[in-house]
């Protein structure tokens, strides 16, 4: 992601989303990484491309969900969309300035998700256990 996002400033692109990979229901990666086991999440609020719903191989859904915030948040820091508006790309100003608040936002919205995401053991001794 680091060298999309390098790519992406590089470039001067105006507007960026860093997505996640998220393998939608019915698809063959839904049905693999089910039978695998790698599905952590079956909410289907969270099948947006902006939440880790898998067990990726390699490292933790919680380390992928923060490369993807942190790529937002790197394209759309403040120095760099101000920076924009000193080079006179007023619409790539006025879609930085949103794309922040849009992103800080999710972030506060999405706390209990993150907190379960990053922690995942306190929350499974949470839920109750079948009888």
């Amino acid at each position: 992601m680091r060298s999309t996002v390098d790519f992406a400033i590089k470039e001067r692109i105006d507007s960026a989303q860093f997505l996640l990979l998220t393998p939608l229901p019915g698809s063959e990666l839904f049905r693999r990484l089910s039978t695998e086991g790698r599905l952590n999440d079956r909410d289907w609020d969270d099948y947006d491309a902006h939440h880790v719903t898998f067990r990726p191989r390699g490292f933790t859904a919680w380390k992928l969900q923060v490369a993807q915030i942190r790529a937002h948040a790197r394209f759309y820091s403040y120095r760099r969309v101000i920076g924009r508006l000193l080079q006179g790309r007023v619409a790539a100003f006025l879609v930085g300035i949103y794309a922040n608040r849009l992103n800080r936002r999710w972030m506060r919205k999405e706390r209990p998700y993150l907190r379960m995401l990053r922690h995942p053991s306190a929350v499974d001794a949470a839920l109750p256990t079948a009888s």
